[in-house]
């Protein structure tokens, strides 16, 4: 697993990175004994043009402790996802134990294991649109 060693929320998120259709998704989120959400993550995935990929993520440290960031990716020959996905988290803040774009499906898998034992959340899923 990819720890994650700290979150510095940051809200970074820039619209034109968020498109009309998402591609996947990656959500999770913890509540309370009264059903409210405690912490939560909603990472997307959007294509962006032939080549690009485009990420939003938001996240609930806490109540009232919030980051958001994106990140867009091109070109050819490397994991694009992954790439972006870590890009967005940078740039919402989190610190992971180790980098993990272009490395990827599994460490991808396993840096959002790591947010999600951050916020101590037991269940995530994988959304496919």
């Amino acid at each position: 697993m990819n720890k994650v060693l700290r979150i510095v929320s940051k809200e970074s998120l820039n619209g034109n990175h968020r498109k009309e259709f998402m591609t996947r998704a990656f959500k999770g989120t913890n509540k309370d004994e009264e059903g409210r959400i405690v912490s939560g993550f909603d990472i997307r995935i959007y294509p962006s043009g032939q080549h690009n990929l485009s990420c939003c993520v938001c996240i609930s440290v806490s109540p009232n402790n919030y980051a958001s960031g994106s990140a867009k990716t091109g070109g050819y020959g490397y994991h694009k996802e992954s790439a972006v996905i870590n890009q967005a988290l940078k740039n919402a803040g989190v610190e992971f134990e180790h980098d993990f774009g272009s490395r990827g499906e599994s460490a991808t898998l396993e840096a959002i294991k790591g947010l999600a034992d951050f916020l101590n959340i037991e269940n995530w899923e994988t959304v496919h649109a």
